[in-house]
């Protein structure tokens, strides 16, 4: 677990530290900085010695074990590490106001938040599944430390592994010992969790989902300037204008969208 001498924000790999010291402290990146491990007092002229003391001297032996084989994070390229505002638009609150969270007045507990078996109904349980993922997926989306082409590589990895592997293998052994040839509620059950990532498998499909549901706030292109280039037209080259754009997004949907969640304008009127 890598630290960052500049936030304290804990981070779980290397990957992820470099990243995030490119987006969140680029500009201090050759500066000095001081460990922020306890017992330990070295400064270093960059992050890059200080990144190699940490894996010398605080990275464990089972840490290092775990990250090597962590084959998802050893393969997420460097490309989309330059996250620009234009890879911020998901309203992530817009999502999370559609789960019924009942635990603001009391703490949750274990009771309150497995029901009996029997009180769920597959409707139920498919809402559930549904809107529990849709958070999941929003907020890695959300994250700007985290490159895109890693979210993606990491939720194709986990359909795989849960539902080609884990749910088929509990469907098998549960479909072997039914004694009722009717599908049971339980089989259902299955069968959503097995395919409750799959409107998520690919980028497209994610901002289709998300669209549909009214919680994506999309930027705005906006043409700034021009700027002459040349082009084949043709066979023949000749100069055409070429429009600079930029991409904003709305703080007036922006809030809105967030003044539209529950209790939210109660919750502040009296401020």
């Amino acid at each position: 677990m890598f630290i960052c001498a500049f936030c304290n924000l804990q981070i779980i790999s290397e990957t992820m530290f470099i990243s995030h010291m490119k987006l969140r402290h680029k500009t201090l990146m050759r500066t000095t900085c001081y460990c922020p491990y306890k017992n330990c007092s070295r400064s270093f002229h960059d992050c890059y010695t200080y990144k190699k003391h940490v894996n010398l001297k605080h990275i464990t032996n089972v840490e290092k074990t775990v990250a090597q084989s962590e084959s998802i994070t050893e393969n997420v390229t460097t490309e989309n590490e330059s996250i620009t505002e234009k890879d911020n638009y998901l309203c992530n609150t817009s999502i999370q106001d559609n789960i019924d969270i009942t635990c603001t007045s009391k703490p949750c507990t274990n009771e309150t938040l497995v029901q009996p078996s029997n009180a769920i109904s597959v409707e139920n349980f498919s809402h559930l599944v549904d809107q529990r993922i849709s958070v999941f997926v929003a907020k890695l989306y959300a994250d700007p430390g985290i490159p895109r082409s890693f979210v993606s590589n990491l939720i194709e990895k986990l359909n795989t592994l849960y539902s080609a592997t884990f749910i088929e293998m509990l469907k098998q052994k549960y479909n072997s010992e039914r004694c009722s040839g009717l599908q049971s509620d339980l089989g259902l059950m299955f069968s959503i969790v097995q395919n409750a990532f799959n409107n998520f498998l690919t980028e497209n499909k994610m901002l289709k989902y998300f669209e549909n549901l009214n919680v994506l706030i999309k930027p705005k292109s906006i043409v700034v300037n021009a700027s002459l280039k040349s082009r084949l037209v043709n066979g023949r080259r000749q100069i055409i204008a070429c429009n600079i754009e930029i991409e904003i997004i709305s703080i007036k949907s922006v809030l809105q969208r967030f003044l539209e969640l529950p209790n939210v304008l109660n919750s502040i009127c009296h401020i």
